[in-house]
């Protein structure tokens, strides 16, 4: 898509202008950032209907993955953050090896990263301006102000989880704070985390899941006992969250605000639905406690794995708002992914990358033409679910209408061309459905042209 937004043509008050010059190029005025439509370029109202895809998939109630296969996958899951650079996948929360000094060792080369980034005048602060080196000094000298702990905690509210102890952010571009580099994941009520160490300035360290960060006091509950985080996690009755933002309340009369669940969290289960009403156990910034939720709110015990209740899943955040990192409470695109299969049991990484190797399979279109990479979405959807990668962002694949590819997901924006060497970005910020030829010729190219990978959660 090409944007034309020509300049305004004026002329001084005190002499004429200049004859015109036949065929003199226009120069067109290139905005850096412009809101895109509601209904996305190449995209009918109809594909924003999950109906509409679910009525093309084969047997759209066939179980895509068996429990123990959802098992397999999630072992997958777990090994990839014994990489070398595993940050983002996800961690053995409750028995495996946490030491402080090793976690600050590799966080250290992320500062050395942005250190060099400033000098070459790529960070800036929220002011617009250069960060000083105090800046990274301080960050330095709390990271080595290691005080060991190993107490596990639950999440009672939504706290940052910083990638280095300091609550201001870190950006690539003057005034785009949007994207804060320092935000590396949203803790959420109900969460469990492992502290590994303390530190001054009221900073703590703590493992979750998928991501080791920095948190500030308050966002977490009590102290709870290793026996007690493996039976909040593990407990064989429970109920699955499937209405996102759900209340958990303190009481049948619905008093009395606990938390609010995010999609995905499972909560140990005490009592089966009376009265519209769940009973659970619940986070609270007491500590775990009795509580209660919609009966409509959750499902008891994991949804089964189809693709019909996945796309159907998937169109319930339709339009819900991006936010990197989970930044307010948002999500961004591989957030949407990790909430939208933990429904399943599926544990997804939290990091695109790690996302697009913890499928059954992977198929590596990165050096493929278009229509090598059509006959690959294809392979993948008959396989069963396909996420389809491209390097820092990845999307739920729908299938084909005519001769494209569409594909759901959550995501700030995509590229227009406006002038040879300048593109527009087109402000989208929410999940959309959007065909893979958005982005068409734009310098950073279209998103099929830029898809490297697929993860194929099925059979091959």
């Amino acid at each position: 898509m090409a944007l034309a937004l020509l300049a305004a043509a004026g002329s001084s008050a005190c002499s004429p202008p200049p004859p015109p010059v036949a065929d003199a190029p226009q120069e067109p005025e290139c905005q850096p950032v412009l809101p895109a439509p509601h209904v996305l370029p190449g995209t009918r109202p109809e594909h924003r209907d999950p109906g509409f895809w679910i009525s093309r998939i084969e047997d759209p109630d066939a179980v895509v993955l068996t429990p123990a296969e959802i098992d397999e996958s999630n072992q997958r899951a777990l090994r990839l953050s014994q990489e070398p650079a595993g940050i983002g996948a996800r961690f053995a929360l409750l028995d495996g090896s946490a030491d402080a000094q090793v976690i600050v060792g590799a966080m250290q080369k992320g500062i050395d990263r942005h250190r060099a980034a400033a000098a070459e005048g790529h960070r800036f602060v929220a002011d617009g301006g250069a960060p000083p080196e105090a800046f990274f000094g301080d960050l330095e000298r709390i990271q080595r102000a290691i005080e060991p702990a190993r107490t596990f905690h639950v999440v009672a509210r939504l706290t940052d989880l910083r990638c280095h102890p300091t609550a201001a952010g870190l950006y690539e571009a003057p005034g785009d704070t949007d994207f804060d580099l320092l935000l590396c994941s949203t803790l959420r009520p109900g969460d469990v985390v492992r502290v590994i160490s303390r530190h001054a300035d009221g900073w703590t360290l703590v493992r979750s899941p998928h991501v080791e960060g920095w948190i500030q006091d308050g966002g977490l509950g009590p102290e709870i006992t290793t026996e007690a985080a493996a039976s909040f996690l593990g407990s064989e009755r429970f109920v699955v969250v499937t209405q996102d933002r759900a209340p958990l309340w303190a009481s049948a009369a619905r008093r009395n605000l606990l938390a609010t669940a995010r999609v995905g969290l499972r909560l140990p289960l005490f009592e089966e639905e009376r009265a519209g009403l769940v009973r659970v156990l619940a986070p609270s910034s007491d500590g775990l406690r009795e509580g209660f939720v919609e009966a409509d709110a959750v499902n008891v015990g994991y949804l089964p794995f189809t693709r019909r209740l996945l796309v159907a899943h998937a169109f319930r955040q339709l339009d819900d708002t991006f936010g990197w990192a989970g930044a307010a409470g948002d999500r961004d695109c591989s957030a949407f992914l990790l909430d939208l299969f933990s429904l399943f049991g599926l544990q997804l990484p939290r990091n695109s990358q790690f996302q697009s190797l913890a499928g059954s399979y992977a198929i590596d279109t990165s050096a493929i033409s278009e229509a090598e990479k059509s006959r690959a979405f294809e392979h993948a959807l008959e396989g069963g679910v396909a996420l389809a990668f491209m390097p820092g962002h990845i999307m739920l694949l729908l299938g084909r209408d005519g001769p494209d590819w569409f594909a759901i997901h959550q995501f700030s924006g995509y590229r227009a061309g406006c002038r040879p060497g300048h593109d527009v970005k087109m402000a989208v910020d929410r999940v959309s459905v959007t065909t893979l030829h958005l982005g068409e010729g734009s310098e950073r190219r279209s998103f099929v042209e830029r898809i490297s990978r697929v993860a194929v959660f099925g059979h091959e």
